[in-house]
């Protein structure tokens, strides 16, 4: 079960936004909360795994800092985390026509929450457009955990080529957005689908619309 720290957590952010002038820039609000957890209890599953964790896509950092925040201590875990910085990319034809270039851009900057970071020394924050960012991973990485939150089809299917085979037998795959309202994000389920068909692996669709695939 989860740590029931991280359940007072969540109770304690509902009833009262953070005013603390440790973590001014990053906004758990900014996170989904069902999401996180759902990163925090299978963190938890695969604790005694020694591979790293990456979160792709952590737009105010909210889910990173929380992980952060309770598991630290108790894993030496090297923490990747990917992000432009600038919002989304060009998109493809199989993302949403009402999105455009530029939408989701962080209200902060990649210096303010690199600030924030620099906390936590096994975390490594990598600014820029994937997938030329991994050529930052070094090429023996081997992960345990990785959490896809990027909401389009290219970064997506990169994603998958770039992780799935770093990734520990026992290690799982979070992919955000698998499941989405008409219009959403369909490039995500799109790209899982895609990319997955022909994978042997365990899957398992959460209430929160993630997908879980776990190697080995």
């Amino acid at each position: 079960h989860i740590d029931p720290r991280c359940l007072l957590f969540f109770f304690l952010m509902i009833r009262r936004p953070p005013r603390s002038t440790l973590f001014p820039y990053t906004t758990l609000f900014r996170s989904t909360i069902p999401g996180t957890w759902l990163f925090l209890e299978i963190l938890n599953h695969i604790r005694h795994l020694k591979g790293s964790l990456a979160e792709v896509g952590i737009f105010q950092g909210g889910n990173a800092l929380c992980t952060q925040h309770f598991f630290t201590q108790e894993n030496n875990k090297k923490f990747y985390l990917f992000d432009s910085f600038e919002g989304f990319p060009k998109l493809s034809k199989y993302d949403p026509q009402t999105s455009k270039k530029g939408d989701y851009r962080p209200e902060i900057t990649f210096e303010q929450t690199n600030d924030t970071f620099s906390l936590f020394k096994n975390t490594r924050l990598i600014k820029g457009f994937i997938p030329k960012t991994f050529s930052q991973v070094p090429k023996n990485e081997r992960f345990s955990l990785v959490f896809y939150d990027c909401d389009l089809f290219k970064p997506a299917l990169a994603t998958f080529k770039f992780f799935w085979p770093r990734i520990l037998p026992g290690g799982y795959l979070i992919i955000h957005d698998y499941l989405t309202e008409q219009g959403g994000f369909s490039g995500v389920k799109k790209a899982t689908d895609e990319f997955f068909q022909i994978k042997e692996c365990r899957s398992c669709c959460h209430f929160e619309a993630s997908m879980l695939f776990s190697s080995g």
